[in-house]
C-alpha cells in the first residue's frame, strides 16, 4: 500500500496502527485480508503461507520447502467508488475482475422498497476492492478501481 495523506480520500488512514508505528520507526507488518463474511480456510493458509515466505526472505524463520520465486509487486492508483443511495450492495464482479467504464458492478437494493439501483463503473482498470453482501450508507465506498502505473 502506498498512502497519499495529500488525497483527501486516504486521510482515513492518518490515525491506523501501522501508520502510527511507521511514524515512530516500528517495524510492522500490516495484512489485507478479505470481509470477515467472506474468509475462508483457504485465504487463511493462503495469507499465512505468504507471510511465512516473506519472513523467511529476511532469515527470521526457516522453511522446508523453497520460498516462492521472487514477483513483481503491482503499484496501482486508485479511484474509491461512492454511491448515492443506501441498501443492500450485492457486488456482480470481483476482486481483479478487469472493469471498463460502464461495466455493471452490482446493485443496491433499498431496504424500505426492495427497489435494486444498479451500480456501474466510472472508469476502466482492475477492480481492487468491492464490498461484499454489505449494508451501504449514502455516500459509502463500494470499492476501488486501480490502474497500473509500476511494479517494484
Amino acid at each position: 500500500w502506498q498512502v497519499d495523506m495529500d488525497r483527501e480520500a486516504d486521510m482515513q488512514f492518518v490515525g491506523a496502527l501501522d501508520l502510527q508505528l511507521v511514524r515512530k520507526q516500528i517495524p510492522a507488518i500490516s495484512l489485507e485480508m478479505e470481509q470477515h463474511r467472506t474468509i475462508s480456510p483457504e485465504g487463511i493458509s493462503r495469507v499465512t503461507q505468504s507471510l511465512l515466505r516473506l519472513l523467511a526472505s529476511h532469515g527470521m524463520v526457516q522453511l522446508k520447502s523453497s520460498p516462492a520465486p521472487p514477483k513483481d509487486i503491482p503499484v496501482f492508483v486508485s479511484h474509491y467508488l461512492f454511491f448515492d443511495e443506501s441498501g443492500i450492495f450485492s457486488p456482480k464482479r470481483k476482486v481483479f475482475d478487469e472493469i471498463k467504464e460502464g461495466d455493471r458492478l452490482g446493485t443496491v437494493t433499498n431496504i424500505r422498497t426492495f427497489q435494486s439501483t444498479p451500480v456501474y463503473a466510472p472508469v476502466s482498470g482492475t477492480l481492487l476492492t468491492i464490498r461484499f453482501r454489505d449494508f451501504v450508507r449514502t455516500g459509502s465506498k463500494l470499492g476501488s478501481i486501480g490502474k497500473q502505473v509500476d511494479a517494484l
